[in-house]
């Protein structure tokens, strides 16, 4: 988790994190609503779910993360799904803020698959191409998820998924295998 604590004024900081995202954070954690708790409205909640699942990922607040995941994913059958566009943010953020633990992240694993379904459209777009320049590692992700069956669905209640955290899991940013 991130430690920020300033001890000339007993404020935690945390700078490189979006204010919005972590009002919705706060919000969650305080109340147990927010953007978690309404349908969404427009296709680019999708990615606020997603960067708001990262958040929660380096908070290793795993209840907040499965709200996330359960929120996106039950959203997911909404007919405005995410745009080209959308699904470019959404690979730049599981390349960029999620760890590379794609086989065990639940909500990774979607992204992928996700685009690789839509990749004939992906590729008509000058976005993706750049996407792909960026950040390599998306297009191995996406060869293996071509062709490929849906993941598995979210639990319908948050606490019933259990998430792998970064401090058990990985060592030097590589996945661990239980003995």
């Amino acid at each position: 988790m991130l430690s920020a604590l300033e001890p000339h004024d007993k404020a935690l900081q945390y700078p490189y994190e979006d204010p919005d995202l972590f009002d919705f954070f706060v919000e969650y954690l305080y109340r147990g609503s927010s953007i978690l708790s309404q349908p969404l409205k427009h296709a680019s909640q999708f990615v606020s779910l997603a960067k708001l699942y990262a958040l929660g990922d380096r908070f290793e607040a795993e209840n907040f993360q499965t709200a996330c995941l359960s929120r996106y994913m039950e959203n997911f059958n909404n007919p405005d799904l995410p745009s080209e566009e959308n699904i470019c943010d959404l690979l730049v953020i599981a390349a960029q803020e999620l760890p590379e633990r794609t086989a065990e992240d639940p909500l990774t694993e979607h992204i992928f698959w996700y685009a690789a379904t839509r990749l004939t459209d992906l590729q008509k777009v000058d976005l993706f191409c750049q996407v792909l320049c960026d950040y390599p590692v998306i297009g191995r992700h996406l060869i293996m998820w071509v062709g490929r069956e849906c993941p598995q669905r979210a639990p319908e209640k948050p606490t019933a998924l259990v998430l792998l955290t970064r401090s058990s899991t990985t060592r030097g940013g590589r996945l661990l295998r239980p003995p």
